[in-house]
């Protein structure tokens, strides 16, 4: 940390130290931290890692923002099928009971049929 000299200002309205981010050269950040009456630099390097970490930050910002859209769209897709397999499962057991009165009232037919004729012989 490098001392600045930069006037004193009133300490009785600070509780707690001031960090000031100001704009360097290239894009880079100063950050000067005033605490104990003392206004220090803070390395140049907390600066970029701090910027590394932002643009980390929105760069998984603008991912979760993706992935977030993905999943609503999977969930609505996820939705129609689940809608798709309940018409599916009630036209298959519509089927199945259709195939079994169908399928009992075929024997009964053919039991008829054969009890007449046995009858008329």
């Amino acid at each position: 940390k490098n001392p600045i000299n930069i006037p004193q200002i009133d300490t009785e309205f600070l509780e707690n130290p001031i960090t000031m981010v100001l704009p360097g050269q290239n894009g880079q950040q100063i950050t000067l931290k005033y605490e104990d009456g003392i206004w220090n630099l803070t390395s140049l390097e907390q600066s970029k890692e701090i910027r590394k970490l932002q643009l980390e930050n929105e760069k998984l910002q603008s991912q979760n923002q993706d992935l977030d859209h993905q999943l609503k769209k999977a969930l609505r897709l996820a939705a129609t099928l689940q809608l798709d397999l309940q018409k599916l499962t009630q036209k298959s057991q519509n089927i199945i009971k259709f195939s079994s009165e169908q399928a009992k009232k075929d024997y009964l037919e053919t039991n008829a049929a054969d009890l007449i004729q046995k009858r008329l012989q």
